[in-house]
């Protein structure tokens, strides 16, 4: 909005030989661009992409629980699925998440409605058998299709314009 406002200050001095339309349409050019390249996301948006990428990449380290003939342990165990959720354990989360703190891309899931939790908490106990009732960080399978492209750069491109 401030380098909107400067642009047509100097255009009415007589300072850029522009159209007001052209100042606006440049801005939100440049704002669509900046957005467009993930190294400039918040660090909690770009942990969270590294999850949904981690999940596409290799649903084979998580034990399917839906399936009986899945094997017994996934090599590299990262955590648990069934038919609705993802269960990271925290150290398949904490790779998930490559440096991006695990935490901080937790709390954005858990605002947007994405996380199972117990009150006061990121994590919840949870029914495996064969193990008993392990802490998971319990993430629906929704998560994988949400765009942070669209909706939240809308957010911060509404911000600038």
């Amino acid at each position: 909005m401030l380098i909107q406002l400067a642009g047509e200050l100097a255009i009415d001095s007589g300072v850029l030989p522009f159209d007001k339309c052209e100042i606006k349409n440049s801005i939100d050019m440049i704002v669509e661009a900046w957005i467009g390249e993930e190294q400039n996301l918040p660090a909690h948006i770009q942990g969270v992409k590294m999850i949904q990428t981690f999940l596409l990449k290799n649903p084979s380290r998580f034990y399917d629980l839906a399936d009986s003939n899945s094997p017994p342990h996934p090599r590299d165990l990262a955590g648990y699925r069934d038919n609705y959720v993802y269960m990271f354990t925290k150290e398949g989360l904490i790779e998930a998440c490559n440096g991006v703190s695990h935490r901080d891309s937790l709390n954005y899931i858990k605002s947007l409605g994405f996380l199972e939790h117990e009150t006061g908490r990121l994590d919840k106990k949870a029914s495996i058998t064969s193990v008993l009732r392990p802490r998971l960080f319990v993430i629906k399978k929704e998560l994988i299709n949400h765009d942070f492209n669209g909706a939240d750069g809308a957010m911060v491109e509404n911000s600038m314009s």
